[in-house]
């Protein structure tokens, strides 16, 4: 994934996704999250904070 805080325009999926459950992420203002099944559907927009708080927490589990 990309480096908190560096401007990413480029949709990266997660390494774990299994093949019909993928999400991206990108970063560019803040972190946007999608369904890789529907690109141009609705998108989750967190803050760079919210977001390593959240994958810190995934780590931790």
């Amino acid at each position: 994934m990309a480096e908190i805080g560096k401007a990413n325009s480029t949709w990266r999926r997660s390494s774990y996704s299994e093949q019909e459950n993928c999400v991206e992420a990108r970063s560019d203002v803040g972190i946007r999250v999608r369904d890789s099944h529907r690109p141009s559907g609705p998108q989750l927009s967190l803050a760079a904070e919210a977001w390593s708080a959240f994958t810190m927490r995934l780590h931790k589990a």
